[in-house]
């Protein structure tokens, strides 16, 4: 019998299953507006900060040959941490692949193994994961600076609250569902005839006849650029699946963390 954990991905894409609606049916022009270029340089930073932690680590032979040796005892300390605050941990095994790992939250620290409530890239609490400690090769726990954990910490917390059944509309066809997500000031995905590599994804500015401007959104719900895209290029609207959904729940729970502060 082979067991297959719920691995992460730094660079994977979400593909999720729809719970709303996609409509069927040219290149972005990228524009930094004045209000939007301090959101967008934000986004990179925080992008760069990111890439620099992970340097750091391999560096300090986190995650590196013999790393598992002369840092068990640092990895059970930060475990037992983690268990102690209730926080959500990265769990990597892989010393050569610091992209891929396992995240979940520790629920027991017995001898030489260690056992999580596994979390899925969605945020979804699952069940548990088993490893030797011996087998982890790195650590890395829910703070301020690590963006990924955050997003799952929301996703969790939030529970059944980040899906909203969505209602219909009467307007037909993509227009009709670009209009009704300008009305609605609901994040969308845009699939377009003439490039399956890129799927713009973000909240409808403004329309004109010929064209659409979207205010794009990262992995996290924040601002990412606005992009001028021609309707007529657009095949698809995604509007309020899973992955829309995910997102409009995290650029709420931001937002609100802005006010609060």
């Amino acid at each position: 019998m082979t067991f297959t954990s719920v691995a992460h991905a730094e660079s994977s894409a979400d593909n999720g299953q729809g719970v709303g609606y996609t409509y069927a049916a040219g290149s972005i022009a990228t524009n930094q507006t004045p209000s939007n270029l301090e959101k967008h340089e934000k986004a990179q930073a925080r992008k760069k900060r990111d890439q620099e932690r992970k340097e750091e680590r391999r560096k300090k032979g986190k995650g590196g040959p013999g790393a598992n040796t002369s840092m068990s005892k640092s990895i059970r300390g930060q475990l037992a941490d983690a268990l102690a605050r209730g926080c959500l941990v990265q769990i990597h095994r892989n010393p050569k692949d610091w992209g891929r790992f396992q995240v979940g939250y520790v629920d027991s620290i017995d001898g030489d193994s260690l056992r999580i409530r596994s979390v899925s890239p969605r945020g979804e609490v699952l069940g548990f994961e088993v490893y030797a400690l011996e087998a982890v090769t790195g650590v890395v726990l829910n703070d301020d600076d690590n963006d990924y954990l955050d997003k799952l910490s929301r996703l969790v917390r939030g529970g059944r609250d980040v899906y909203r059944k969505v209602s219909p509309w009467k307007q037909a066809g993509i227009r009709g569902a670009l209009e009704e997500a300008m009305r609605r000031q609901r994040i969308v995905t845009l699939g377009r005839a003439h490039d399956e590599l890129q799927s713009p994804r973000g909240l409808v500015r403004a329309m004109t006849d010929d064209a659409v401007s979207i205010q794009l959104v990262d992995q996290y719900g924040e601002d990412d650029g606005i992009a001028t895209i021609p309707i007529e290029g657009i095949n698809t609207v995604h509007f309020g699946t899973e992955d829309e959904q995910i997102l409009d729940y995290l650029r709420s729970s931001y937002a609100a963390d802005e006010a609060a502060s």
